[in-house]
């Protein structure tokens, strides 16, 4: 969500989508980026969540980009057509087919909720609706996209950590097979 982040006052949403779902790195083939926000855009929107609560995580994990709720725009309608800009990018960019994505991980869903449950007292992320809403991915989704929202919130809130959290951190990323920038994004934060 974090190339949703901002104004975007030059681009229209389409070309932000556009644009995300062609963010392929140079290491990757091809078509990943879009593989990769397809499945999770498709996650959400196929879940039990409320609106709200997916609201809530839109906003949280975007830093407000593109502020569907003074737009006034269902973030179901919102996830569908980021879904169809990333088919459509796979069309074109990997014709032969995408990437299978991973199984649900609900191994970690427990340490993952230990995570959310250690927000620190009296800072603004504890208690938050956008940590309710982190820990239903979590238990509802998929306890991976859990857990990389909740880096893109602390991040986005800018949560001291202890160096003991982000350790524990690490380790879950490890488990969950993680490059080596998902977690180091948040190092920053470590105290």
């Amino acid at each position: 969500m974090e190339r949703f982040a901002g104004e975007w006052h030059e681009a229209t949403a389409e070309e932000v989508v556009r644009q995300a779902a062609a963010c392929d790195d140079v290491r990757q083939a091809p078509g990943t980026a879009a593989a990769v926000l397809l499945e999770d855009s498709l996650r959400l929107l196929e879940s039990p969540l409320s609106a709200d609560t997916l609201t809530t995580l839109w906003l949280a994990a975007s830093d407000g980009g593109y502020a569907i709720d003074r737009l006034g725009i269902d973030v179901r309608h919102w996830l569908g057509r980021i879904a169809e800009v990333c088919r459509k990018r796979l069309r074109d960019a990997a014709p032969a087919g995408r990437p299978v994505p991973p199984s649900v991980r609900v191994d970690l869903a427990e340490a993952v909720l230990r995570e959310l449950a250690e927000a620190p007292p009296g800072h603004p992320i504890a208690g938050s609706a956008a940590l309710e809403a982190l820990a239903q991915v979590v238990s509802q989704v998929d306890p991976d996209l859990g857990f990389r929202l909740f880096l893109r919130v602390l991040r986005v809130f800018v949560v001291p950590l202890k160096a003991e959290q982000y350790a524990r951190y690490k380790a879950i990323g490890e488990r969950l097979g993680y490059g080596e920038f998902h977690v180091s994004d948040v190092e920053f934060l470590a105290q």
